[in-house]
Formats: structure tokens, sequence, C-alpha cells
């Protein structure tokens, strides 16, 4: 089996059995000896696939032969004169299969039209392989939409309950100091990958570079809780400013509310990753502000910060 996992896949080799492509482009030249499943936003299948062929994305192109089924849920799909599909091609869309002379479809062709909504190519391309995989394997926007809630509130309680007065440290300061904690934040996200990435082509400081792309992934990651986590303080400040901010309940609270409207704003086609763009800036600069003097000096997580105190 293959299983992958990136922002653009390119296979060009034999596949014994399944393969499974999560990605913002693909593009399949070699065989695929069992069941196809992609999910991406422009897929290209130029190879053949002896089993089934599940899609979900944006635009698919096939200029091979599917001995199997193809099914599509998506934008557009187009079969080149080389293409061939012995089974059925069932597929949901707003427009009609594109058909060239001399492509072949053996079984039965099921078509489903579903209304096309303003701004659709903007959120495969913003959501790309959540969208696309949620479709790739028959999963609904509104299970996909809570299995990412419900991951985010899990990822948040963890983060945050870790180190609570550290995250009350880092949604303070975007409110105290927004312009510094902005410009810490752009800096750190370009920066990193760029230092990251000269580190490892340079084979004495290769481990090093591992080292930072680890931490710059990690805290990635962290970050999505911790914007979760200022957005819902936010809201409940704007609720009950009297709120008690050290109580488990209000880091609870805080971590549920920020999830919903976090998710809700993902889902949102293309202003939504741009929301969410600009509020990681933010909140990466506070928390990179956060946890320097713990990388310099000797200091206590369970502790707060001076932000606090101004």
């Amino acid at each position: 089996d293959l299983n992958i996992g990136a922002g653009q896949a390119y296979i060009n080799a034999n596949i014994g059995d399944d393969a499974r492509i999560g990605a913002g482009q693909a593009e399949i030249i070699g065989n695929v000896g069992g069941d196809l499943l992609v999910g991406a936003g422009a897929i290209n299948l130029i190879g053949d696939v002896s089993g089934d062929m599940y899609v979900g994305g944006g635009e698919l192109l096939i200029e091979g032969k599917v001995n199997g089924d193809v099914h599509f849920s998506g934008g557009t799909i187009a079969l080149r004169k080389t293409a061939k599909i012995e089974g059925n091609l069932i597929y949901s869309s707003d427009r009609e299969v594109v058909v060239e002379d001399g492509a072949e479809i053996v079984g039965e062709t099921k078509f489903k039209k579903v209304e096309s909504a303003k701004g659709q190519n903007s959120y495969t391309t913003g959501l790309g392989v959540i969208g696309g995989l949620g479709a790739m394997f028959g999963i609904t926007m509104p299970v996909v939409f809570i299995l990412c809630l419900i991951g985010l509130i899990l990822l948040g309680l963890a983060v945050v309950f870790a180190a609570p007065l550290k995250a009350r440290d880092v949604a303070m300061r975007v409110v105290k100091h927004p312009g510094r904690s902005f410009g810490f934040g752009l800096i750190y996200l370009i920066v990193t990958p760029i230092v990251a990435i000269i580190l490892l082509v340079l084979f004495v400081t290769f481990p090093i570079g591992i080292m930072i792309g680890l931490v710059f992934i990690v805290s990635l990651i962290m970050i999505k809780a911790l914007l979760a986590f200022f957005i819902g303080a936010r809201v409940l400040k704007l609720f009950k400013k009297d709120y008690n901010e050290t109580s488990k309940s209000y880091l609870a609270w805080s971590v549920v509310i920020g999830a919903v409207i976090y998710t809700i704003i993902l889902f949102i086609p293309f202003l939504g990753f741009l929301l969410i763009l600009i509020g990681t800036i933010f909140v990466m600069g506070a928390f990179v502000e956060t946890v320097r003097p713990l990388v310099f000096k000797k200091r206590e997580w369970s502790g707060t910060d001076d932000v606090m105190e101004r």
C-alpha cells in the first residue's frame, strides 16, 4: 500500500496494492494494483488503476485506464481520448463530465447534479486536503466539520490545561501588544522554515535543521489550540467581564467556544483561510514572546508573566 499526504504528490512508480493520496495537487503516472483513493484540489491520472477509483476534489483529469468504478465528488471531471473506464462512472458535480472522442466508459454513467456554491474553487484551495479527503471517503461536510471540531477541542484542552497561566499570557499579549505580536509572528513564520531548510542542506548542521523543523511543526500545532483559546476567551469577555480567569471552567469554555468559532471560520471559502492565517500570526508572535524568557532564562512554566501585571 501507498499512503501520501503532501502539498504536491507526483507518483511515477507502480504500486502493488491500494494507494491513498491527500494533496493540493496529485499526478499519478505509475500503475496502481488495487484501489486508488485521492483527495486533492487537482488530480491527473495518467497511469492505470486495477481496482476502483475514489476521488474528492476540485478537478479530475483521467488519461489512463480504470478497471473498476470511478467515484468522484467535486468540481470538474474530464476524460482524455486515451481514457477508459471498465466499470461505472458515478459522480457528483455542478457540471457534466467532458468526454473526448476516443475515451470509453464501458459501464453506466450516473450523474448527480449539485448546485455550484459561490467561491467553490477557493474552497477547494483553502480547505484542500480536509474537504477532499472527506469527499473521498464519502464523509459529508457536517461529519468533517464535527471531526475537525472534536479534534481541535481535545487539542485545545490538552495544551491549555498543560500550561494554563502561559496560555492566558499569550492571549493577553495579543490584546496588549498587537503590533509586536504580529511582527514577531510574521518573522517567526517566515524566517524559521528558511533557516531550517538551509541547515538541512548543510551536512554538518543537518541534525540542528531537523530539530528546528520539528520545533516549528509542534509550535504550529500548539498555535491552533492557543488561537482557539484566544477567540473563546475574547467572546467570554464580551458577555461576562468579571469571569474568573483562573478557573477551570473559564479555560474549558474558552477552548470549546473558540474551537467552534475557529472551525466555522475555517470552513468559509478563502476568507476563512485568510482570517485563520492572520490570527495565527498574532498568536504565534505572542507565543514566541511568552516562551522566550523560558528558553533564555530559568523560569517556571507554572508562573505568570509581567504582561499580566501591566
